[in-house]
């Protein structure tokens, strides 16, 4: 038994740096994605922000040029919110655009439309690793990704929030 020891401590020294090297793994991985979703993210904000000092300021003064690359970086960004932001953030910029348009025409939905909808959603749950709370409604998507509202096809007002 005592010939044994010197292995079996060997072995067992072997199967824990193995095991701690692949929880290292797994985790730093892990921490790796969620450090770089916080950095898209974050750029994203900074990005909407920016477009609404530059539509703002355009806006004041008159500047059409700056006003309409304003309005360009807040459809950029809104893209970006609406896929890898959290469904807290996702629906107060949703809701704020949606105030912003809602004397805005809606749009009923074409086929195409919906697909492309099912494809950003599709997106948000893999960003989201398919945690349900965290999705948005069509409407929601519809808003950030469009700019504007879905008419249900039945529904003659028209009047929904995202």
């Amino acid at each position: 038994m005592k010939n044994y020891l010197p292995v079996m401590t060997a072995f067992m020294t072997i199967i824990a740096v193995v095991v701690g090297a692949g929880i290292q793994y797994l985790s730093s991985r892990s921490l790796e994605f969620e450090k770089k979703s916080l950095e898209f993210r974050f750029e994203a904000y900074r990005d909407f922000l920016e477009g609404q000092i530059m539509s703002s300021r355009g806006e004041a003064t008159g500047d059409e040029e700056m006003h309409e690359k304003g309005k360009k970086l807040i459809r950029e960004s809104t893209l970006r919110i609406a896929v890898f932001s959290p469904k807290n953030v996702a629906v107060v910029v949703a809701e704020w655009l949606y105030e912003r348009r809602k004397n805005k025409p809606f749009t009923v939905p074409t086929e195409e439309y919906l697909k492309d909808l099912a494809l950003y959603h599709a997106m948000r749950r893999e960003a989201f690793r398919g945690k349900n709370e965290q999705m948005i409604s069509d409407q929601e998507m519809a808003v950030l990704v469009h700019g504007n509202l879905l008419k249900k096809k039945n529904n003659a007002t028209g009047s929904q929030r995202p």
